[in-house]
């Protein structure tokens, strides 16, 4: 098994790797740290810092910070970083695969085969080649995701506002690095300008939503958001589940939309039941699953 912790030996350090700790059980052992990584298990609290005034830098093994109290830490002047492109790539092949195994019915063509069917017949898909790919949250995962579309042969959209930071499609807000992100967009082949989040919303036949939770982005694909979707589209969550509401999903699930792709139930750890059997049906729900190959994703592994 790789030893992540191995390069801070480097530099003298004494690293403990605690796994399964309670957040109760890290708050008691913290203040005797002068720094902490974490990974999406555990919260770090203002309580947990102000008891902790050793602690002089939170790190963040992954891409969400949503666990850490951000304004606590930048208030107590503690540094927060985090590692985004540890898994970058593998996130954008799991919604590739999330895409082609909605639109060929791949989960369903095998349950029936194990059944001793062949009900070829029961099964048209459709292809991605020529579809619009609409991306909301164009930071690493969303480049990695272009990129790959735009060799299926989809037409790429983003939205306006589509960064790392809060991305919620509003014209009105101003992002300072808008025009190295459309470089970068204009590079993964997306189609340019970025569109307004309705507008964008209406033209996508898939869309894929890789936003973090914010106070901003909660419930930013809701019930309002889907009615103005194709009736076949298709809406891959691959951010927090807190991004697309829940009971706007189960609703339209239930209606008139085809499949709703997600490894993001709305509570991390709720279990498939919460979600009445009808939506289920429609809504592809997988456990979070887009960890790369062994020991890479352990200390988020950065790019070259």
């Amino acid at each position: 098994m790789t030893n992540v912790m191995a390069p801070l030996t480097l530099f003298v350090i004494k690293v403990t790797a605690a796994h399964g700790l309670s957040d109760t059980e890290l708050e008691q052992v913290l203040p005797a740290y002068d720094a902490v990584v974490v990974r999406s298990a555990n919260q770090i609290t203002r309580n947990m810092l102000v008891a902790s005034p050793r602690v002089a830098i939170v790190g963040r093994a992954g891409s969400g910070v949503d666990n850490i109290d951000l304004k606590a830490a930048s208030e107590l002047g503690v540094p927060v970083v985090n590692a985004p492109t540890g898994n970058s790539g593998s996130v954008a092949e799991l919604v590739m695969g999330l895409m082609l195994g909605v639109s060929r019915s791949i989960s369903s063509a095998r349950d029936t085969t194990r059944r001793g069917e062949w009900a070829k017949s029961n099964f048209t898909g459709r292809t991605l080649s020529g579809k619009t790919l609409g991306i909301v949250g164009f930071g690493s995962v969303g480049i990695a995701l272009a990129r790959l579309a735009v060799a299926f042969g989809m037409v790429v959209m983003i939205a306006e506002g589509s960064s790392p930071t809060p991305c919620s499609g509003r014209a009105e807000e101003i992002d300072p690095r808008a025009s190295e992100r459309e470089a970068t967009a204009s590079q993964a082949g997306v189609t340019l300008p970025p569109l307004p989040l309705d507008e964008l919303l209406s033209k996508s036949d898939f869309l894929s939503v890789h936003c973090p939770l914010t106070a901003d982005t909660k419930g930013l694909i809701s019930r309002r958001e889907l009615a103005l979707m194709k009736p076949s589209a298709v809406v891959i969550n691959a951010a927090r589940g807190g991004v697309v509401d829940e009971l706007g999903a189960r609703v339209l699930s239930l209606s008139n939309f085809h499949q709703r792709p997600s490894d993001r139930a709305p509570r991390e750890l709720c279990s498939v039941p919460t979600f009445p059997t009808g939506v289920l049906n429609v809504v592809a729900l997988i456990a979070p699953s887009a960890t790369p190959e062994p020991g890479a994703g352990a200390f988020g592994r950065r790019s070259p």
